[in-house]
């Protein structure tokens, strides 16, 4: 027994060791000078082309429905979070959690040491919906003390299915472009999220109001929304350095 116990013991310092070392780089990434977001990708190495600034909405028409409490009484843990259903929320009469990105073809890109972080809090995926560079590393944390499984759904890269059964980090990287991909919990059925991988940094989320923006090289370009329940919508645009006029994209609700 007494051997036993050691191992476990053994196990449990390891576990946390490799927790903490992700939970290190994942900072100092965050922190590191340079260290952009999404909604702010800077120009390409080499490019000497002036940036411009793209903003805009994504305008929701009609009556939104209203988020329904999800039934969580199947994992004990879970069920004092009173967790809600977000595949549609609007705010200010703007669509949150749409990818808005660049779908016209672009030069290549070098990959990005960057970490974009996919948390496990409150019985919930956190963010809904992200976006990341190919080679950039995807921290996927476990913040509940309840088994958490992660699973993801892919056509273009190696799909994966991991299982979190402390709190604890994993890492992947993905090695092509492919939006979107959707990522579940197995064991919590009603827990998703969806994530776009890109060939560039052109890209982002839709917040609060369903505001967005883009920083990118003055051109022209064609410019996709997408969101889990409405689809695809696509626009053109011509960007000149500097700010620019809004590109709204609507969703009217059916």
């Amino acid at each position: 027994m007494r051997w036993q116990r050691l191992n476990l013991y053994g196990v449990a310092a390891v576990l946390a060791f490799n927790l903490m070392m992700v939970s290190r780089m994942f900072e100092a990434a965050q922190t590191a000078p340079g260290a952009a977001s999404s909604s702010a990708a800077g120009k390409p190495s080499g490019s000497s082309a002036p940036m411009a600034v793209l903003q805009g909405k994504i305008k929701f028409q009609g009556t939104a429905p209203a988020p329904q409490p999800i039934n969580m009484s199947a994992d004990p843990a879970c069920v004092p979070f009173m967790n809600m259903t977000e595949d549609v929320q609007v705010s200010n009469q703007g669509l949150e959690n749409v990818m808005v990105y660049v779908s016209s073809p672009l030069m290549e890109f070098a990959p990005s040491e960057r970490f974009v972080l996919l948390d496990q809090r409150n019985c919930r995926y956190d963010p809904h919906v992200l976006t990341l560079q190919v080679g950039e590393t995807l921290v996927v944390r476990n913040s509940d003390n309840t088994l958490h499984n992660v699973h993801a759904f892919m056509q273009v890269n190696s799909p994966f299915n991991i299982g979190q059964p402390i709190q604890m980090t994993s890492t992947h990287i993905f090695d092509k472009a492919e939006v979107p991909i959707r990522i579940g919990d197995d064991v919590h059925k009603w827990k998703v999220a969806f994530v776009g991988v890109f060939s560039h940094p052109y890209h982002t989320v839709s917040k609060t109001g369903g505001l967005y923006e883009l920083r990118l090289p003055a051109g022209t370009y064609e410019i996709t929304a997408w969101h889990e329940k409405y689809g695809k919508s696509v626009q053109s645009v011509t960007m000149k350095s500097g700010e620019n006029p809004a590109l709204d994209f609507v969703y009217t609700a059916p």
